[in-house]
């Protein structure tokens, strides 16, 4: 019996055990899903595009649900090809607007949570093009340097650049160099020893761009002084300038003795405005004519009443005294009728001018050749012919020096006498006499001035003014 008491006591044990057990849930008894936007409801983007982000709050307020229901997540989507979801949790959505090619264009982003959404506008305003850029130069457009050379600035404004395009500037000449730009464009000049020159300086950006004009002054010419060597370009120099060609030397700085620039015009007929000075040949005129034997004034006539030249021997009259020849060539009393180097006209001076022409031409800025006065021969061998203490350079020296490159002859040397254009007149007016200037290296006093008759042989010297 007891046995049996205890067998029914374990059993209702085992059943009130099992009646005091809960049933498993099979689903949540109560869910409510919350999302709170907490950006703005809509944004704006410029044409560039760029990256956004929507704040908001998202949660699950549960009341009972059962482990197996699972865990809500927060999405997000847009239609729009042009914006791009690049992460969602629930605190933020990522996004990304893409730069926009066209007109102004808007969508909308929705974030869900559950059952519950929010909904943000974006908008994306129109490709908006840039202004273009205007490059404006704002210092001279031309400048100019002496021939020192130095340095130079060029000003502009630029608007509106454009982000990669690089300001340039650029000149072909070598005398402008380091070209350096920045808020403005610097440039050095060289020193200039030659002639005036040109040059442009091209500033370019992209498209656009302006030109700057460079001029450059010639070296200054220095004032002739006795002993310069002429050349045939009218030009002159102390040292010779194996570039050129010399023709004569510089023997007399500014008018000479009753002289006057009135009196000249150039080879091409241009009135004279100032005489600068006078050369002498470097060689007689006469060198081809029977090993410089000299030639005759003209042809003799005891009873000829002159060329119409200068009879006084201290002026510097050549230029004039030879244009009288020329004319009295063409006179009826002038057996050749015409200017040439026979001894039936003025060989003399013929050979001084045309005839020395023809053999070494002068500057078309210069007078010509042309037969020297007595005095400006004389004026040769008393001022500037030989080397004084006090002078820069002497005639001789000058002579010297070209003659060791065979392009001088001295003039100082034995037999040498020259005819020069002034005329001596007798008591009655005639003259069939003409001055001539001795420098015969083997007389005791040489130097002097002598007149003789015209048909006497004597050497030819020709000079020029310039």
């Amino acid at each position: 019996m007891l046995n049996f008491f205890h067998a029914f006591v374990a059993v209702m044990l085992a059943v009130a055990m099992v009646a005091c057990e809960p049933d498993t849930p099979q689903q949540t008894v109560e869910t409510e899903s919350v999302i709170t936007l907490i950006s703005a409801q809509e944004m704006e983007f410029l044409a560039e595009g760029g990256e956004g982000t929507i704040t908001y709050v998202a949660f699950e307020r549960v009341v009972s649900r059962s482990e197996d229901v699972p865990e809500l997540v927060v999405e997000a989507s847009c239609d729009a090809e042009w914006v791009t979801i690049t992460a969602t949790d629930f605190e933020k959505c990522n996004f990304e607007v893409a730069a926009n090619e066209g007109e102004a264009r808007e969508t909308k982003i929705t974030v869900r949570y559950a059952d519950k959404s929010v909904e943000v506008a974006v908008k994306q305003a129109a490709k908006v093009e840039a202004p273009a850029p205007v490059l404006t130069l704002t210092s001279e457009a031309d400048c100019t340097f002496t021939a020192d050379g130095g340095e130079g600035t060029i000003t502009y404004t630029l608007e509106n650049a454009v982000e990669g395009t690089e300001l340039t500037a650029e000149c072909d000449a070598e005398w402008v160099s380091n070209i350096t730009v920045g808020e403005n464009i610097t440039f050095e000049v060289a020193a200039n020893a030659g002639d005036e020159r040109n040059t442009k300086i091209v500033v370019a950006y992209g498209e656009l761009g302006f030109e700057v004009g460079v001029k450059q002054e010639a070296k200054p010419v220095e004032a002739p002084r006795v002993g310069d060597i002429y050349y045939s370009d009218g030009t002159w120099s102390k040292e010779l300038d194996e570039t050129k060609t010399p023709i004569g030397i510089v023997f007399c700085i500014g008018a000479g003795n009753n002289d006057s620039a009135t009196y000249y015009k150039n080879k091409t007929g241009v009135k004279f405005s100032e005489i600068k000075g006078y050369v002498v040949a470097l060689k007689d005129a006469t060198n081809g004519v029977n090993d410089n034997e000299g030639v005759t004034w003209s042809f003799y006539d005891g009873w000829y009443n002159g060329a119409g030249c200068s009879k006084e021997i201290d002026d510097f009259l050549g230029y004039t005294n030879t244009q009288s020849i020329k004319q009295a060539a063409l006179r009826d009393d002038c057996p050749a009728g015409e200017f040439n180097g026979t001894e039936q006209s003025f060989p003399a001076a013929w050979y001084a001018s045309d005839g020395y022409e023809l053999m070494v031409a002068s500057p078309e800025s210069s007078s010509g050749w042309y037969l020297p006065s007595a005095y400006q021969l004389k004026y040769i061998f008393d001022k500037v012919y030989f080397k004084d203490d006090n002078m820069y350079a002497s005639v001789e020296d000058t002579i010297l020096m070209l003659k060791e490159k065979g392009l001088a002859d001295e003039m100082y040397v034995r037999d040498s006498e020259y005819w020069t254009s002034t005329e001596h007149y007798d008591s009655y007016g005639d003259s069939s006499w003409a001055y001539y200037v001795c420098f015969d290296s083997a007389m005791i006093d040489p130097g002097f001035i002598a007149n003789y008759n015209k048909y006497a042989k004597f050497r030819i010297r020709a000079i020029l003014t310039f």
